[in-house]
């Protein structure tokens, strides 16, 4: 039994030096939004070579999943699950400051692990989503190979919660773009 974790291409949205938290807000919906980079990196190719060989593939409702999958396997479809969706930050207001994309998503990442900022899904929540993903994941992979073309922080907490039922790492967990980890349970 194998279950592949995929996380999305590189968003079209490209990375800005300077922003304020609002600026901040605006570029992360406009990432929401958009597709992704085709890539000819290889974890695109090996992304693309392994999931082939699935006989379930699922994806999170969010855009940039749907189109990784195009890309990595044009005219292979698979049912969008807000299960899979990437976890839902809420940015922590800090105005006067202006900040580079990567370090707002840092910081409103960091927050959110914390507890700082409580308006939308909390840890609990996630991981409660991340329990049920699973299960779905798994039960699919009693009929077959499985891979789920999903993001880099839900796709962390699923990871963790197959570790805890057994799963074995084929590779190494990545959540870099296009990255493919691999997992197996052993019958028996």
């Amino acid at each position: 039994m194998e279950i592949m974790l995929i996380r999305h291409g590189k968003s079209e949205r490209s990375n800005i030096p300077k922003l304020t938290i609002n600026e901040y807000k605006n570029w992360k919906d406009e990432y929401d939004r958009l597709g992704v980079i085709e890539s000819k990196s290889k974890f695109f190719v090996e992304a693309s070579r392994h999931i082939t060989r699935a006989e379930y593939v699922f994806t999170s409702s969010l855009y940039r999943s749907q189109h990784s999958l195009t890309l990595l396997t044009p005219g292979i479809k698979a049912t969008p699950n807000d299960i899979f969706n990437e976890v839902n930050f809420r940015s922590p207001n800090l105005k006067g400051i202006r900040l580079s994309t990567r370090l707002w998503t840092f910081l409103t990442g960091a927050f959110w692990y914390s507890g700082l900022v409580k308006e939308h899904e909390t840890l609990e929540q996630v991981v409660e989503r991340a329990i049920a993903a699973s299960e779905i994941l798994t039960r699919a992979s009693e009929k077959g190979i499985v891979a789920l073309v999903g993001h880099g922080f839900i796709n962390l907490f699923i990871y963790k919660e197959l570790k805890k039922r057994g799963w074995k790492e084929i590779n190494k967990f990545s959540s870099k773009n296009w990255s493919c980890t691999r997992l197996e349970l052993l019958e028996g």
